[in-house]
């Protein structure tokens, strides 16, 4: 662990005491050593640092609970430090399900919800960004036809208004839009709605990409409760793919490898690997044929034919400065 000073992003405070209570043999035994460790904390820097120290004691306001939330993960990462594996090129094959481990690199975030509403208003907010684009040079063309409108004849002036009507927001856009072939199809956008929507509503989620590897992905799954700032902040702030990099501390569920195909049999490793047998029918055999073709429209969802994925339960995610 370095001196740098860590933002924290996300803390699942909650699975941290039931780590720190499990390495520190109960929970009432974790409390006291806690306690004791804030103590003597407080103590040696109450001169420099008393407003911060009485807050600690106290607990009793939001900055002091993130605080003693911060102080309690690092104690259980430097508990657990053995036990946590630092990702990287010889590392990797290590890391397993149940594997507590440490990875920096490039971000991307991924929030189903959000990308839903983004799918379902994509075009009116695409129409609408070509126009802003566009808005002095349309707004010189609303001023030259408003002058020749004033001068026009009778017969003319019909003719002048169709154009400034053809001028309006709604119609440049359109029209805009169908010449570049842009957007979203209605199609691609309720297949998404219904399939990610029914599936994977709730699901917020940041990978990290290995530095060593882009193919290599640890995807933590997230409690948006546990999100020390809302998902819109965080958006403002960083986009969905951070400039910098971020760090997770986290335990693997799950490993997902590309399917590898064979060629002449066109059947993918994972199926030669599964060895079936016949037996008598039952309720659940029917009830398991009936959820099997939805398992396989899952993991053509979330598996990927290129990367090796790493499903975990992230601890924390945070970024440095120095």
């Amino acid at each position: 662990m370095n001196n740098s000073v860590r933002d924290y992003l996300y803390l699942d405070i909650d699975r941290v005491r039931s780590i720190y209570a499990q390495s520190s043999g109960g929970l009432i035994e974790s409390i006291r050593e806690l306690q004791e460790e804030i103590d003597t904390h407080s103590k040696e820097h109450q001169a420099e640092n008393e407003m911060l120290s009485k807050n600690i004691l106290l607990g009793s306001s939001r900055i002091a609970t993130q605080v003693l939330h911060d102080y309690l993960f690092t104690s259980v990462e430097k508990k657990l430090n053995e036990k946590i594996i630092e990702v990287s090129k010889d590392t990797i094959s290590d890391i397993h399900s149940g594997t507590l481990f440490r990875i920096s690199g490039k971000v991307e975030i991924d929030d189903i919800e959000r990308m839903q509403h983004i799918m379902e208003n994509y075009n009116d907010v695409y129409k609408y960004l070509l126009t802003v684009g566009m808005a002095s040079e349309i707004q010189e063309k609303v001023w030259e036809l408003e002058d020749q409108l004033k001068a026009a004849t009778h017969k003319n002036k019909s003719k002048i208004k169709g154009h400034l009507e053809s001028l309006s927001p709604e119609e440049i856009s359109s029209t805009i839009l169908r010449e570049q072939r842009a957007g979203v199809s209605p199609l691609i956008s309720e297949t998404f709605r219904r399939v990610y929507g029914l599936l994977y509503k709730d699901i917020f989620e940041v990978k990290i990409v290995a530095e060593f590897d882009n193919n290599a992905v640890f995807r933590g799954i997230l409690n948006k409760e546990h999100l020390r700032e809302a998902p819109t902040i965080m958006y403002a702030k960083y986009g969905t793919r951070p400039s910098v990099n971020w760090t997770m501390i986290g335990q693997v569920t799950t490993v997902q490898k590309p399917k590898v195909i064979d060629a002449e049999t066109n059947i993918s490793q994972d199926e030669q690997d599964v060895t079936y047998t016949k037996q008598g029918s039952n309720l659940r055999d029917a009830i398991e044929k009936l959820y099997n073709p939805i398992a396989e429209i899952e993991e053509q969802l979330i598996r990927s034919a290129i990367r090796t994925i790493w499903i975990a339960t992230p601890l924390a995610i945070y970024h440095e400065t120095s």
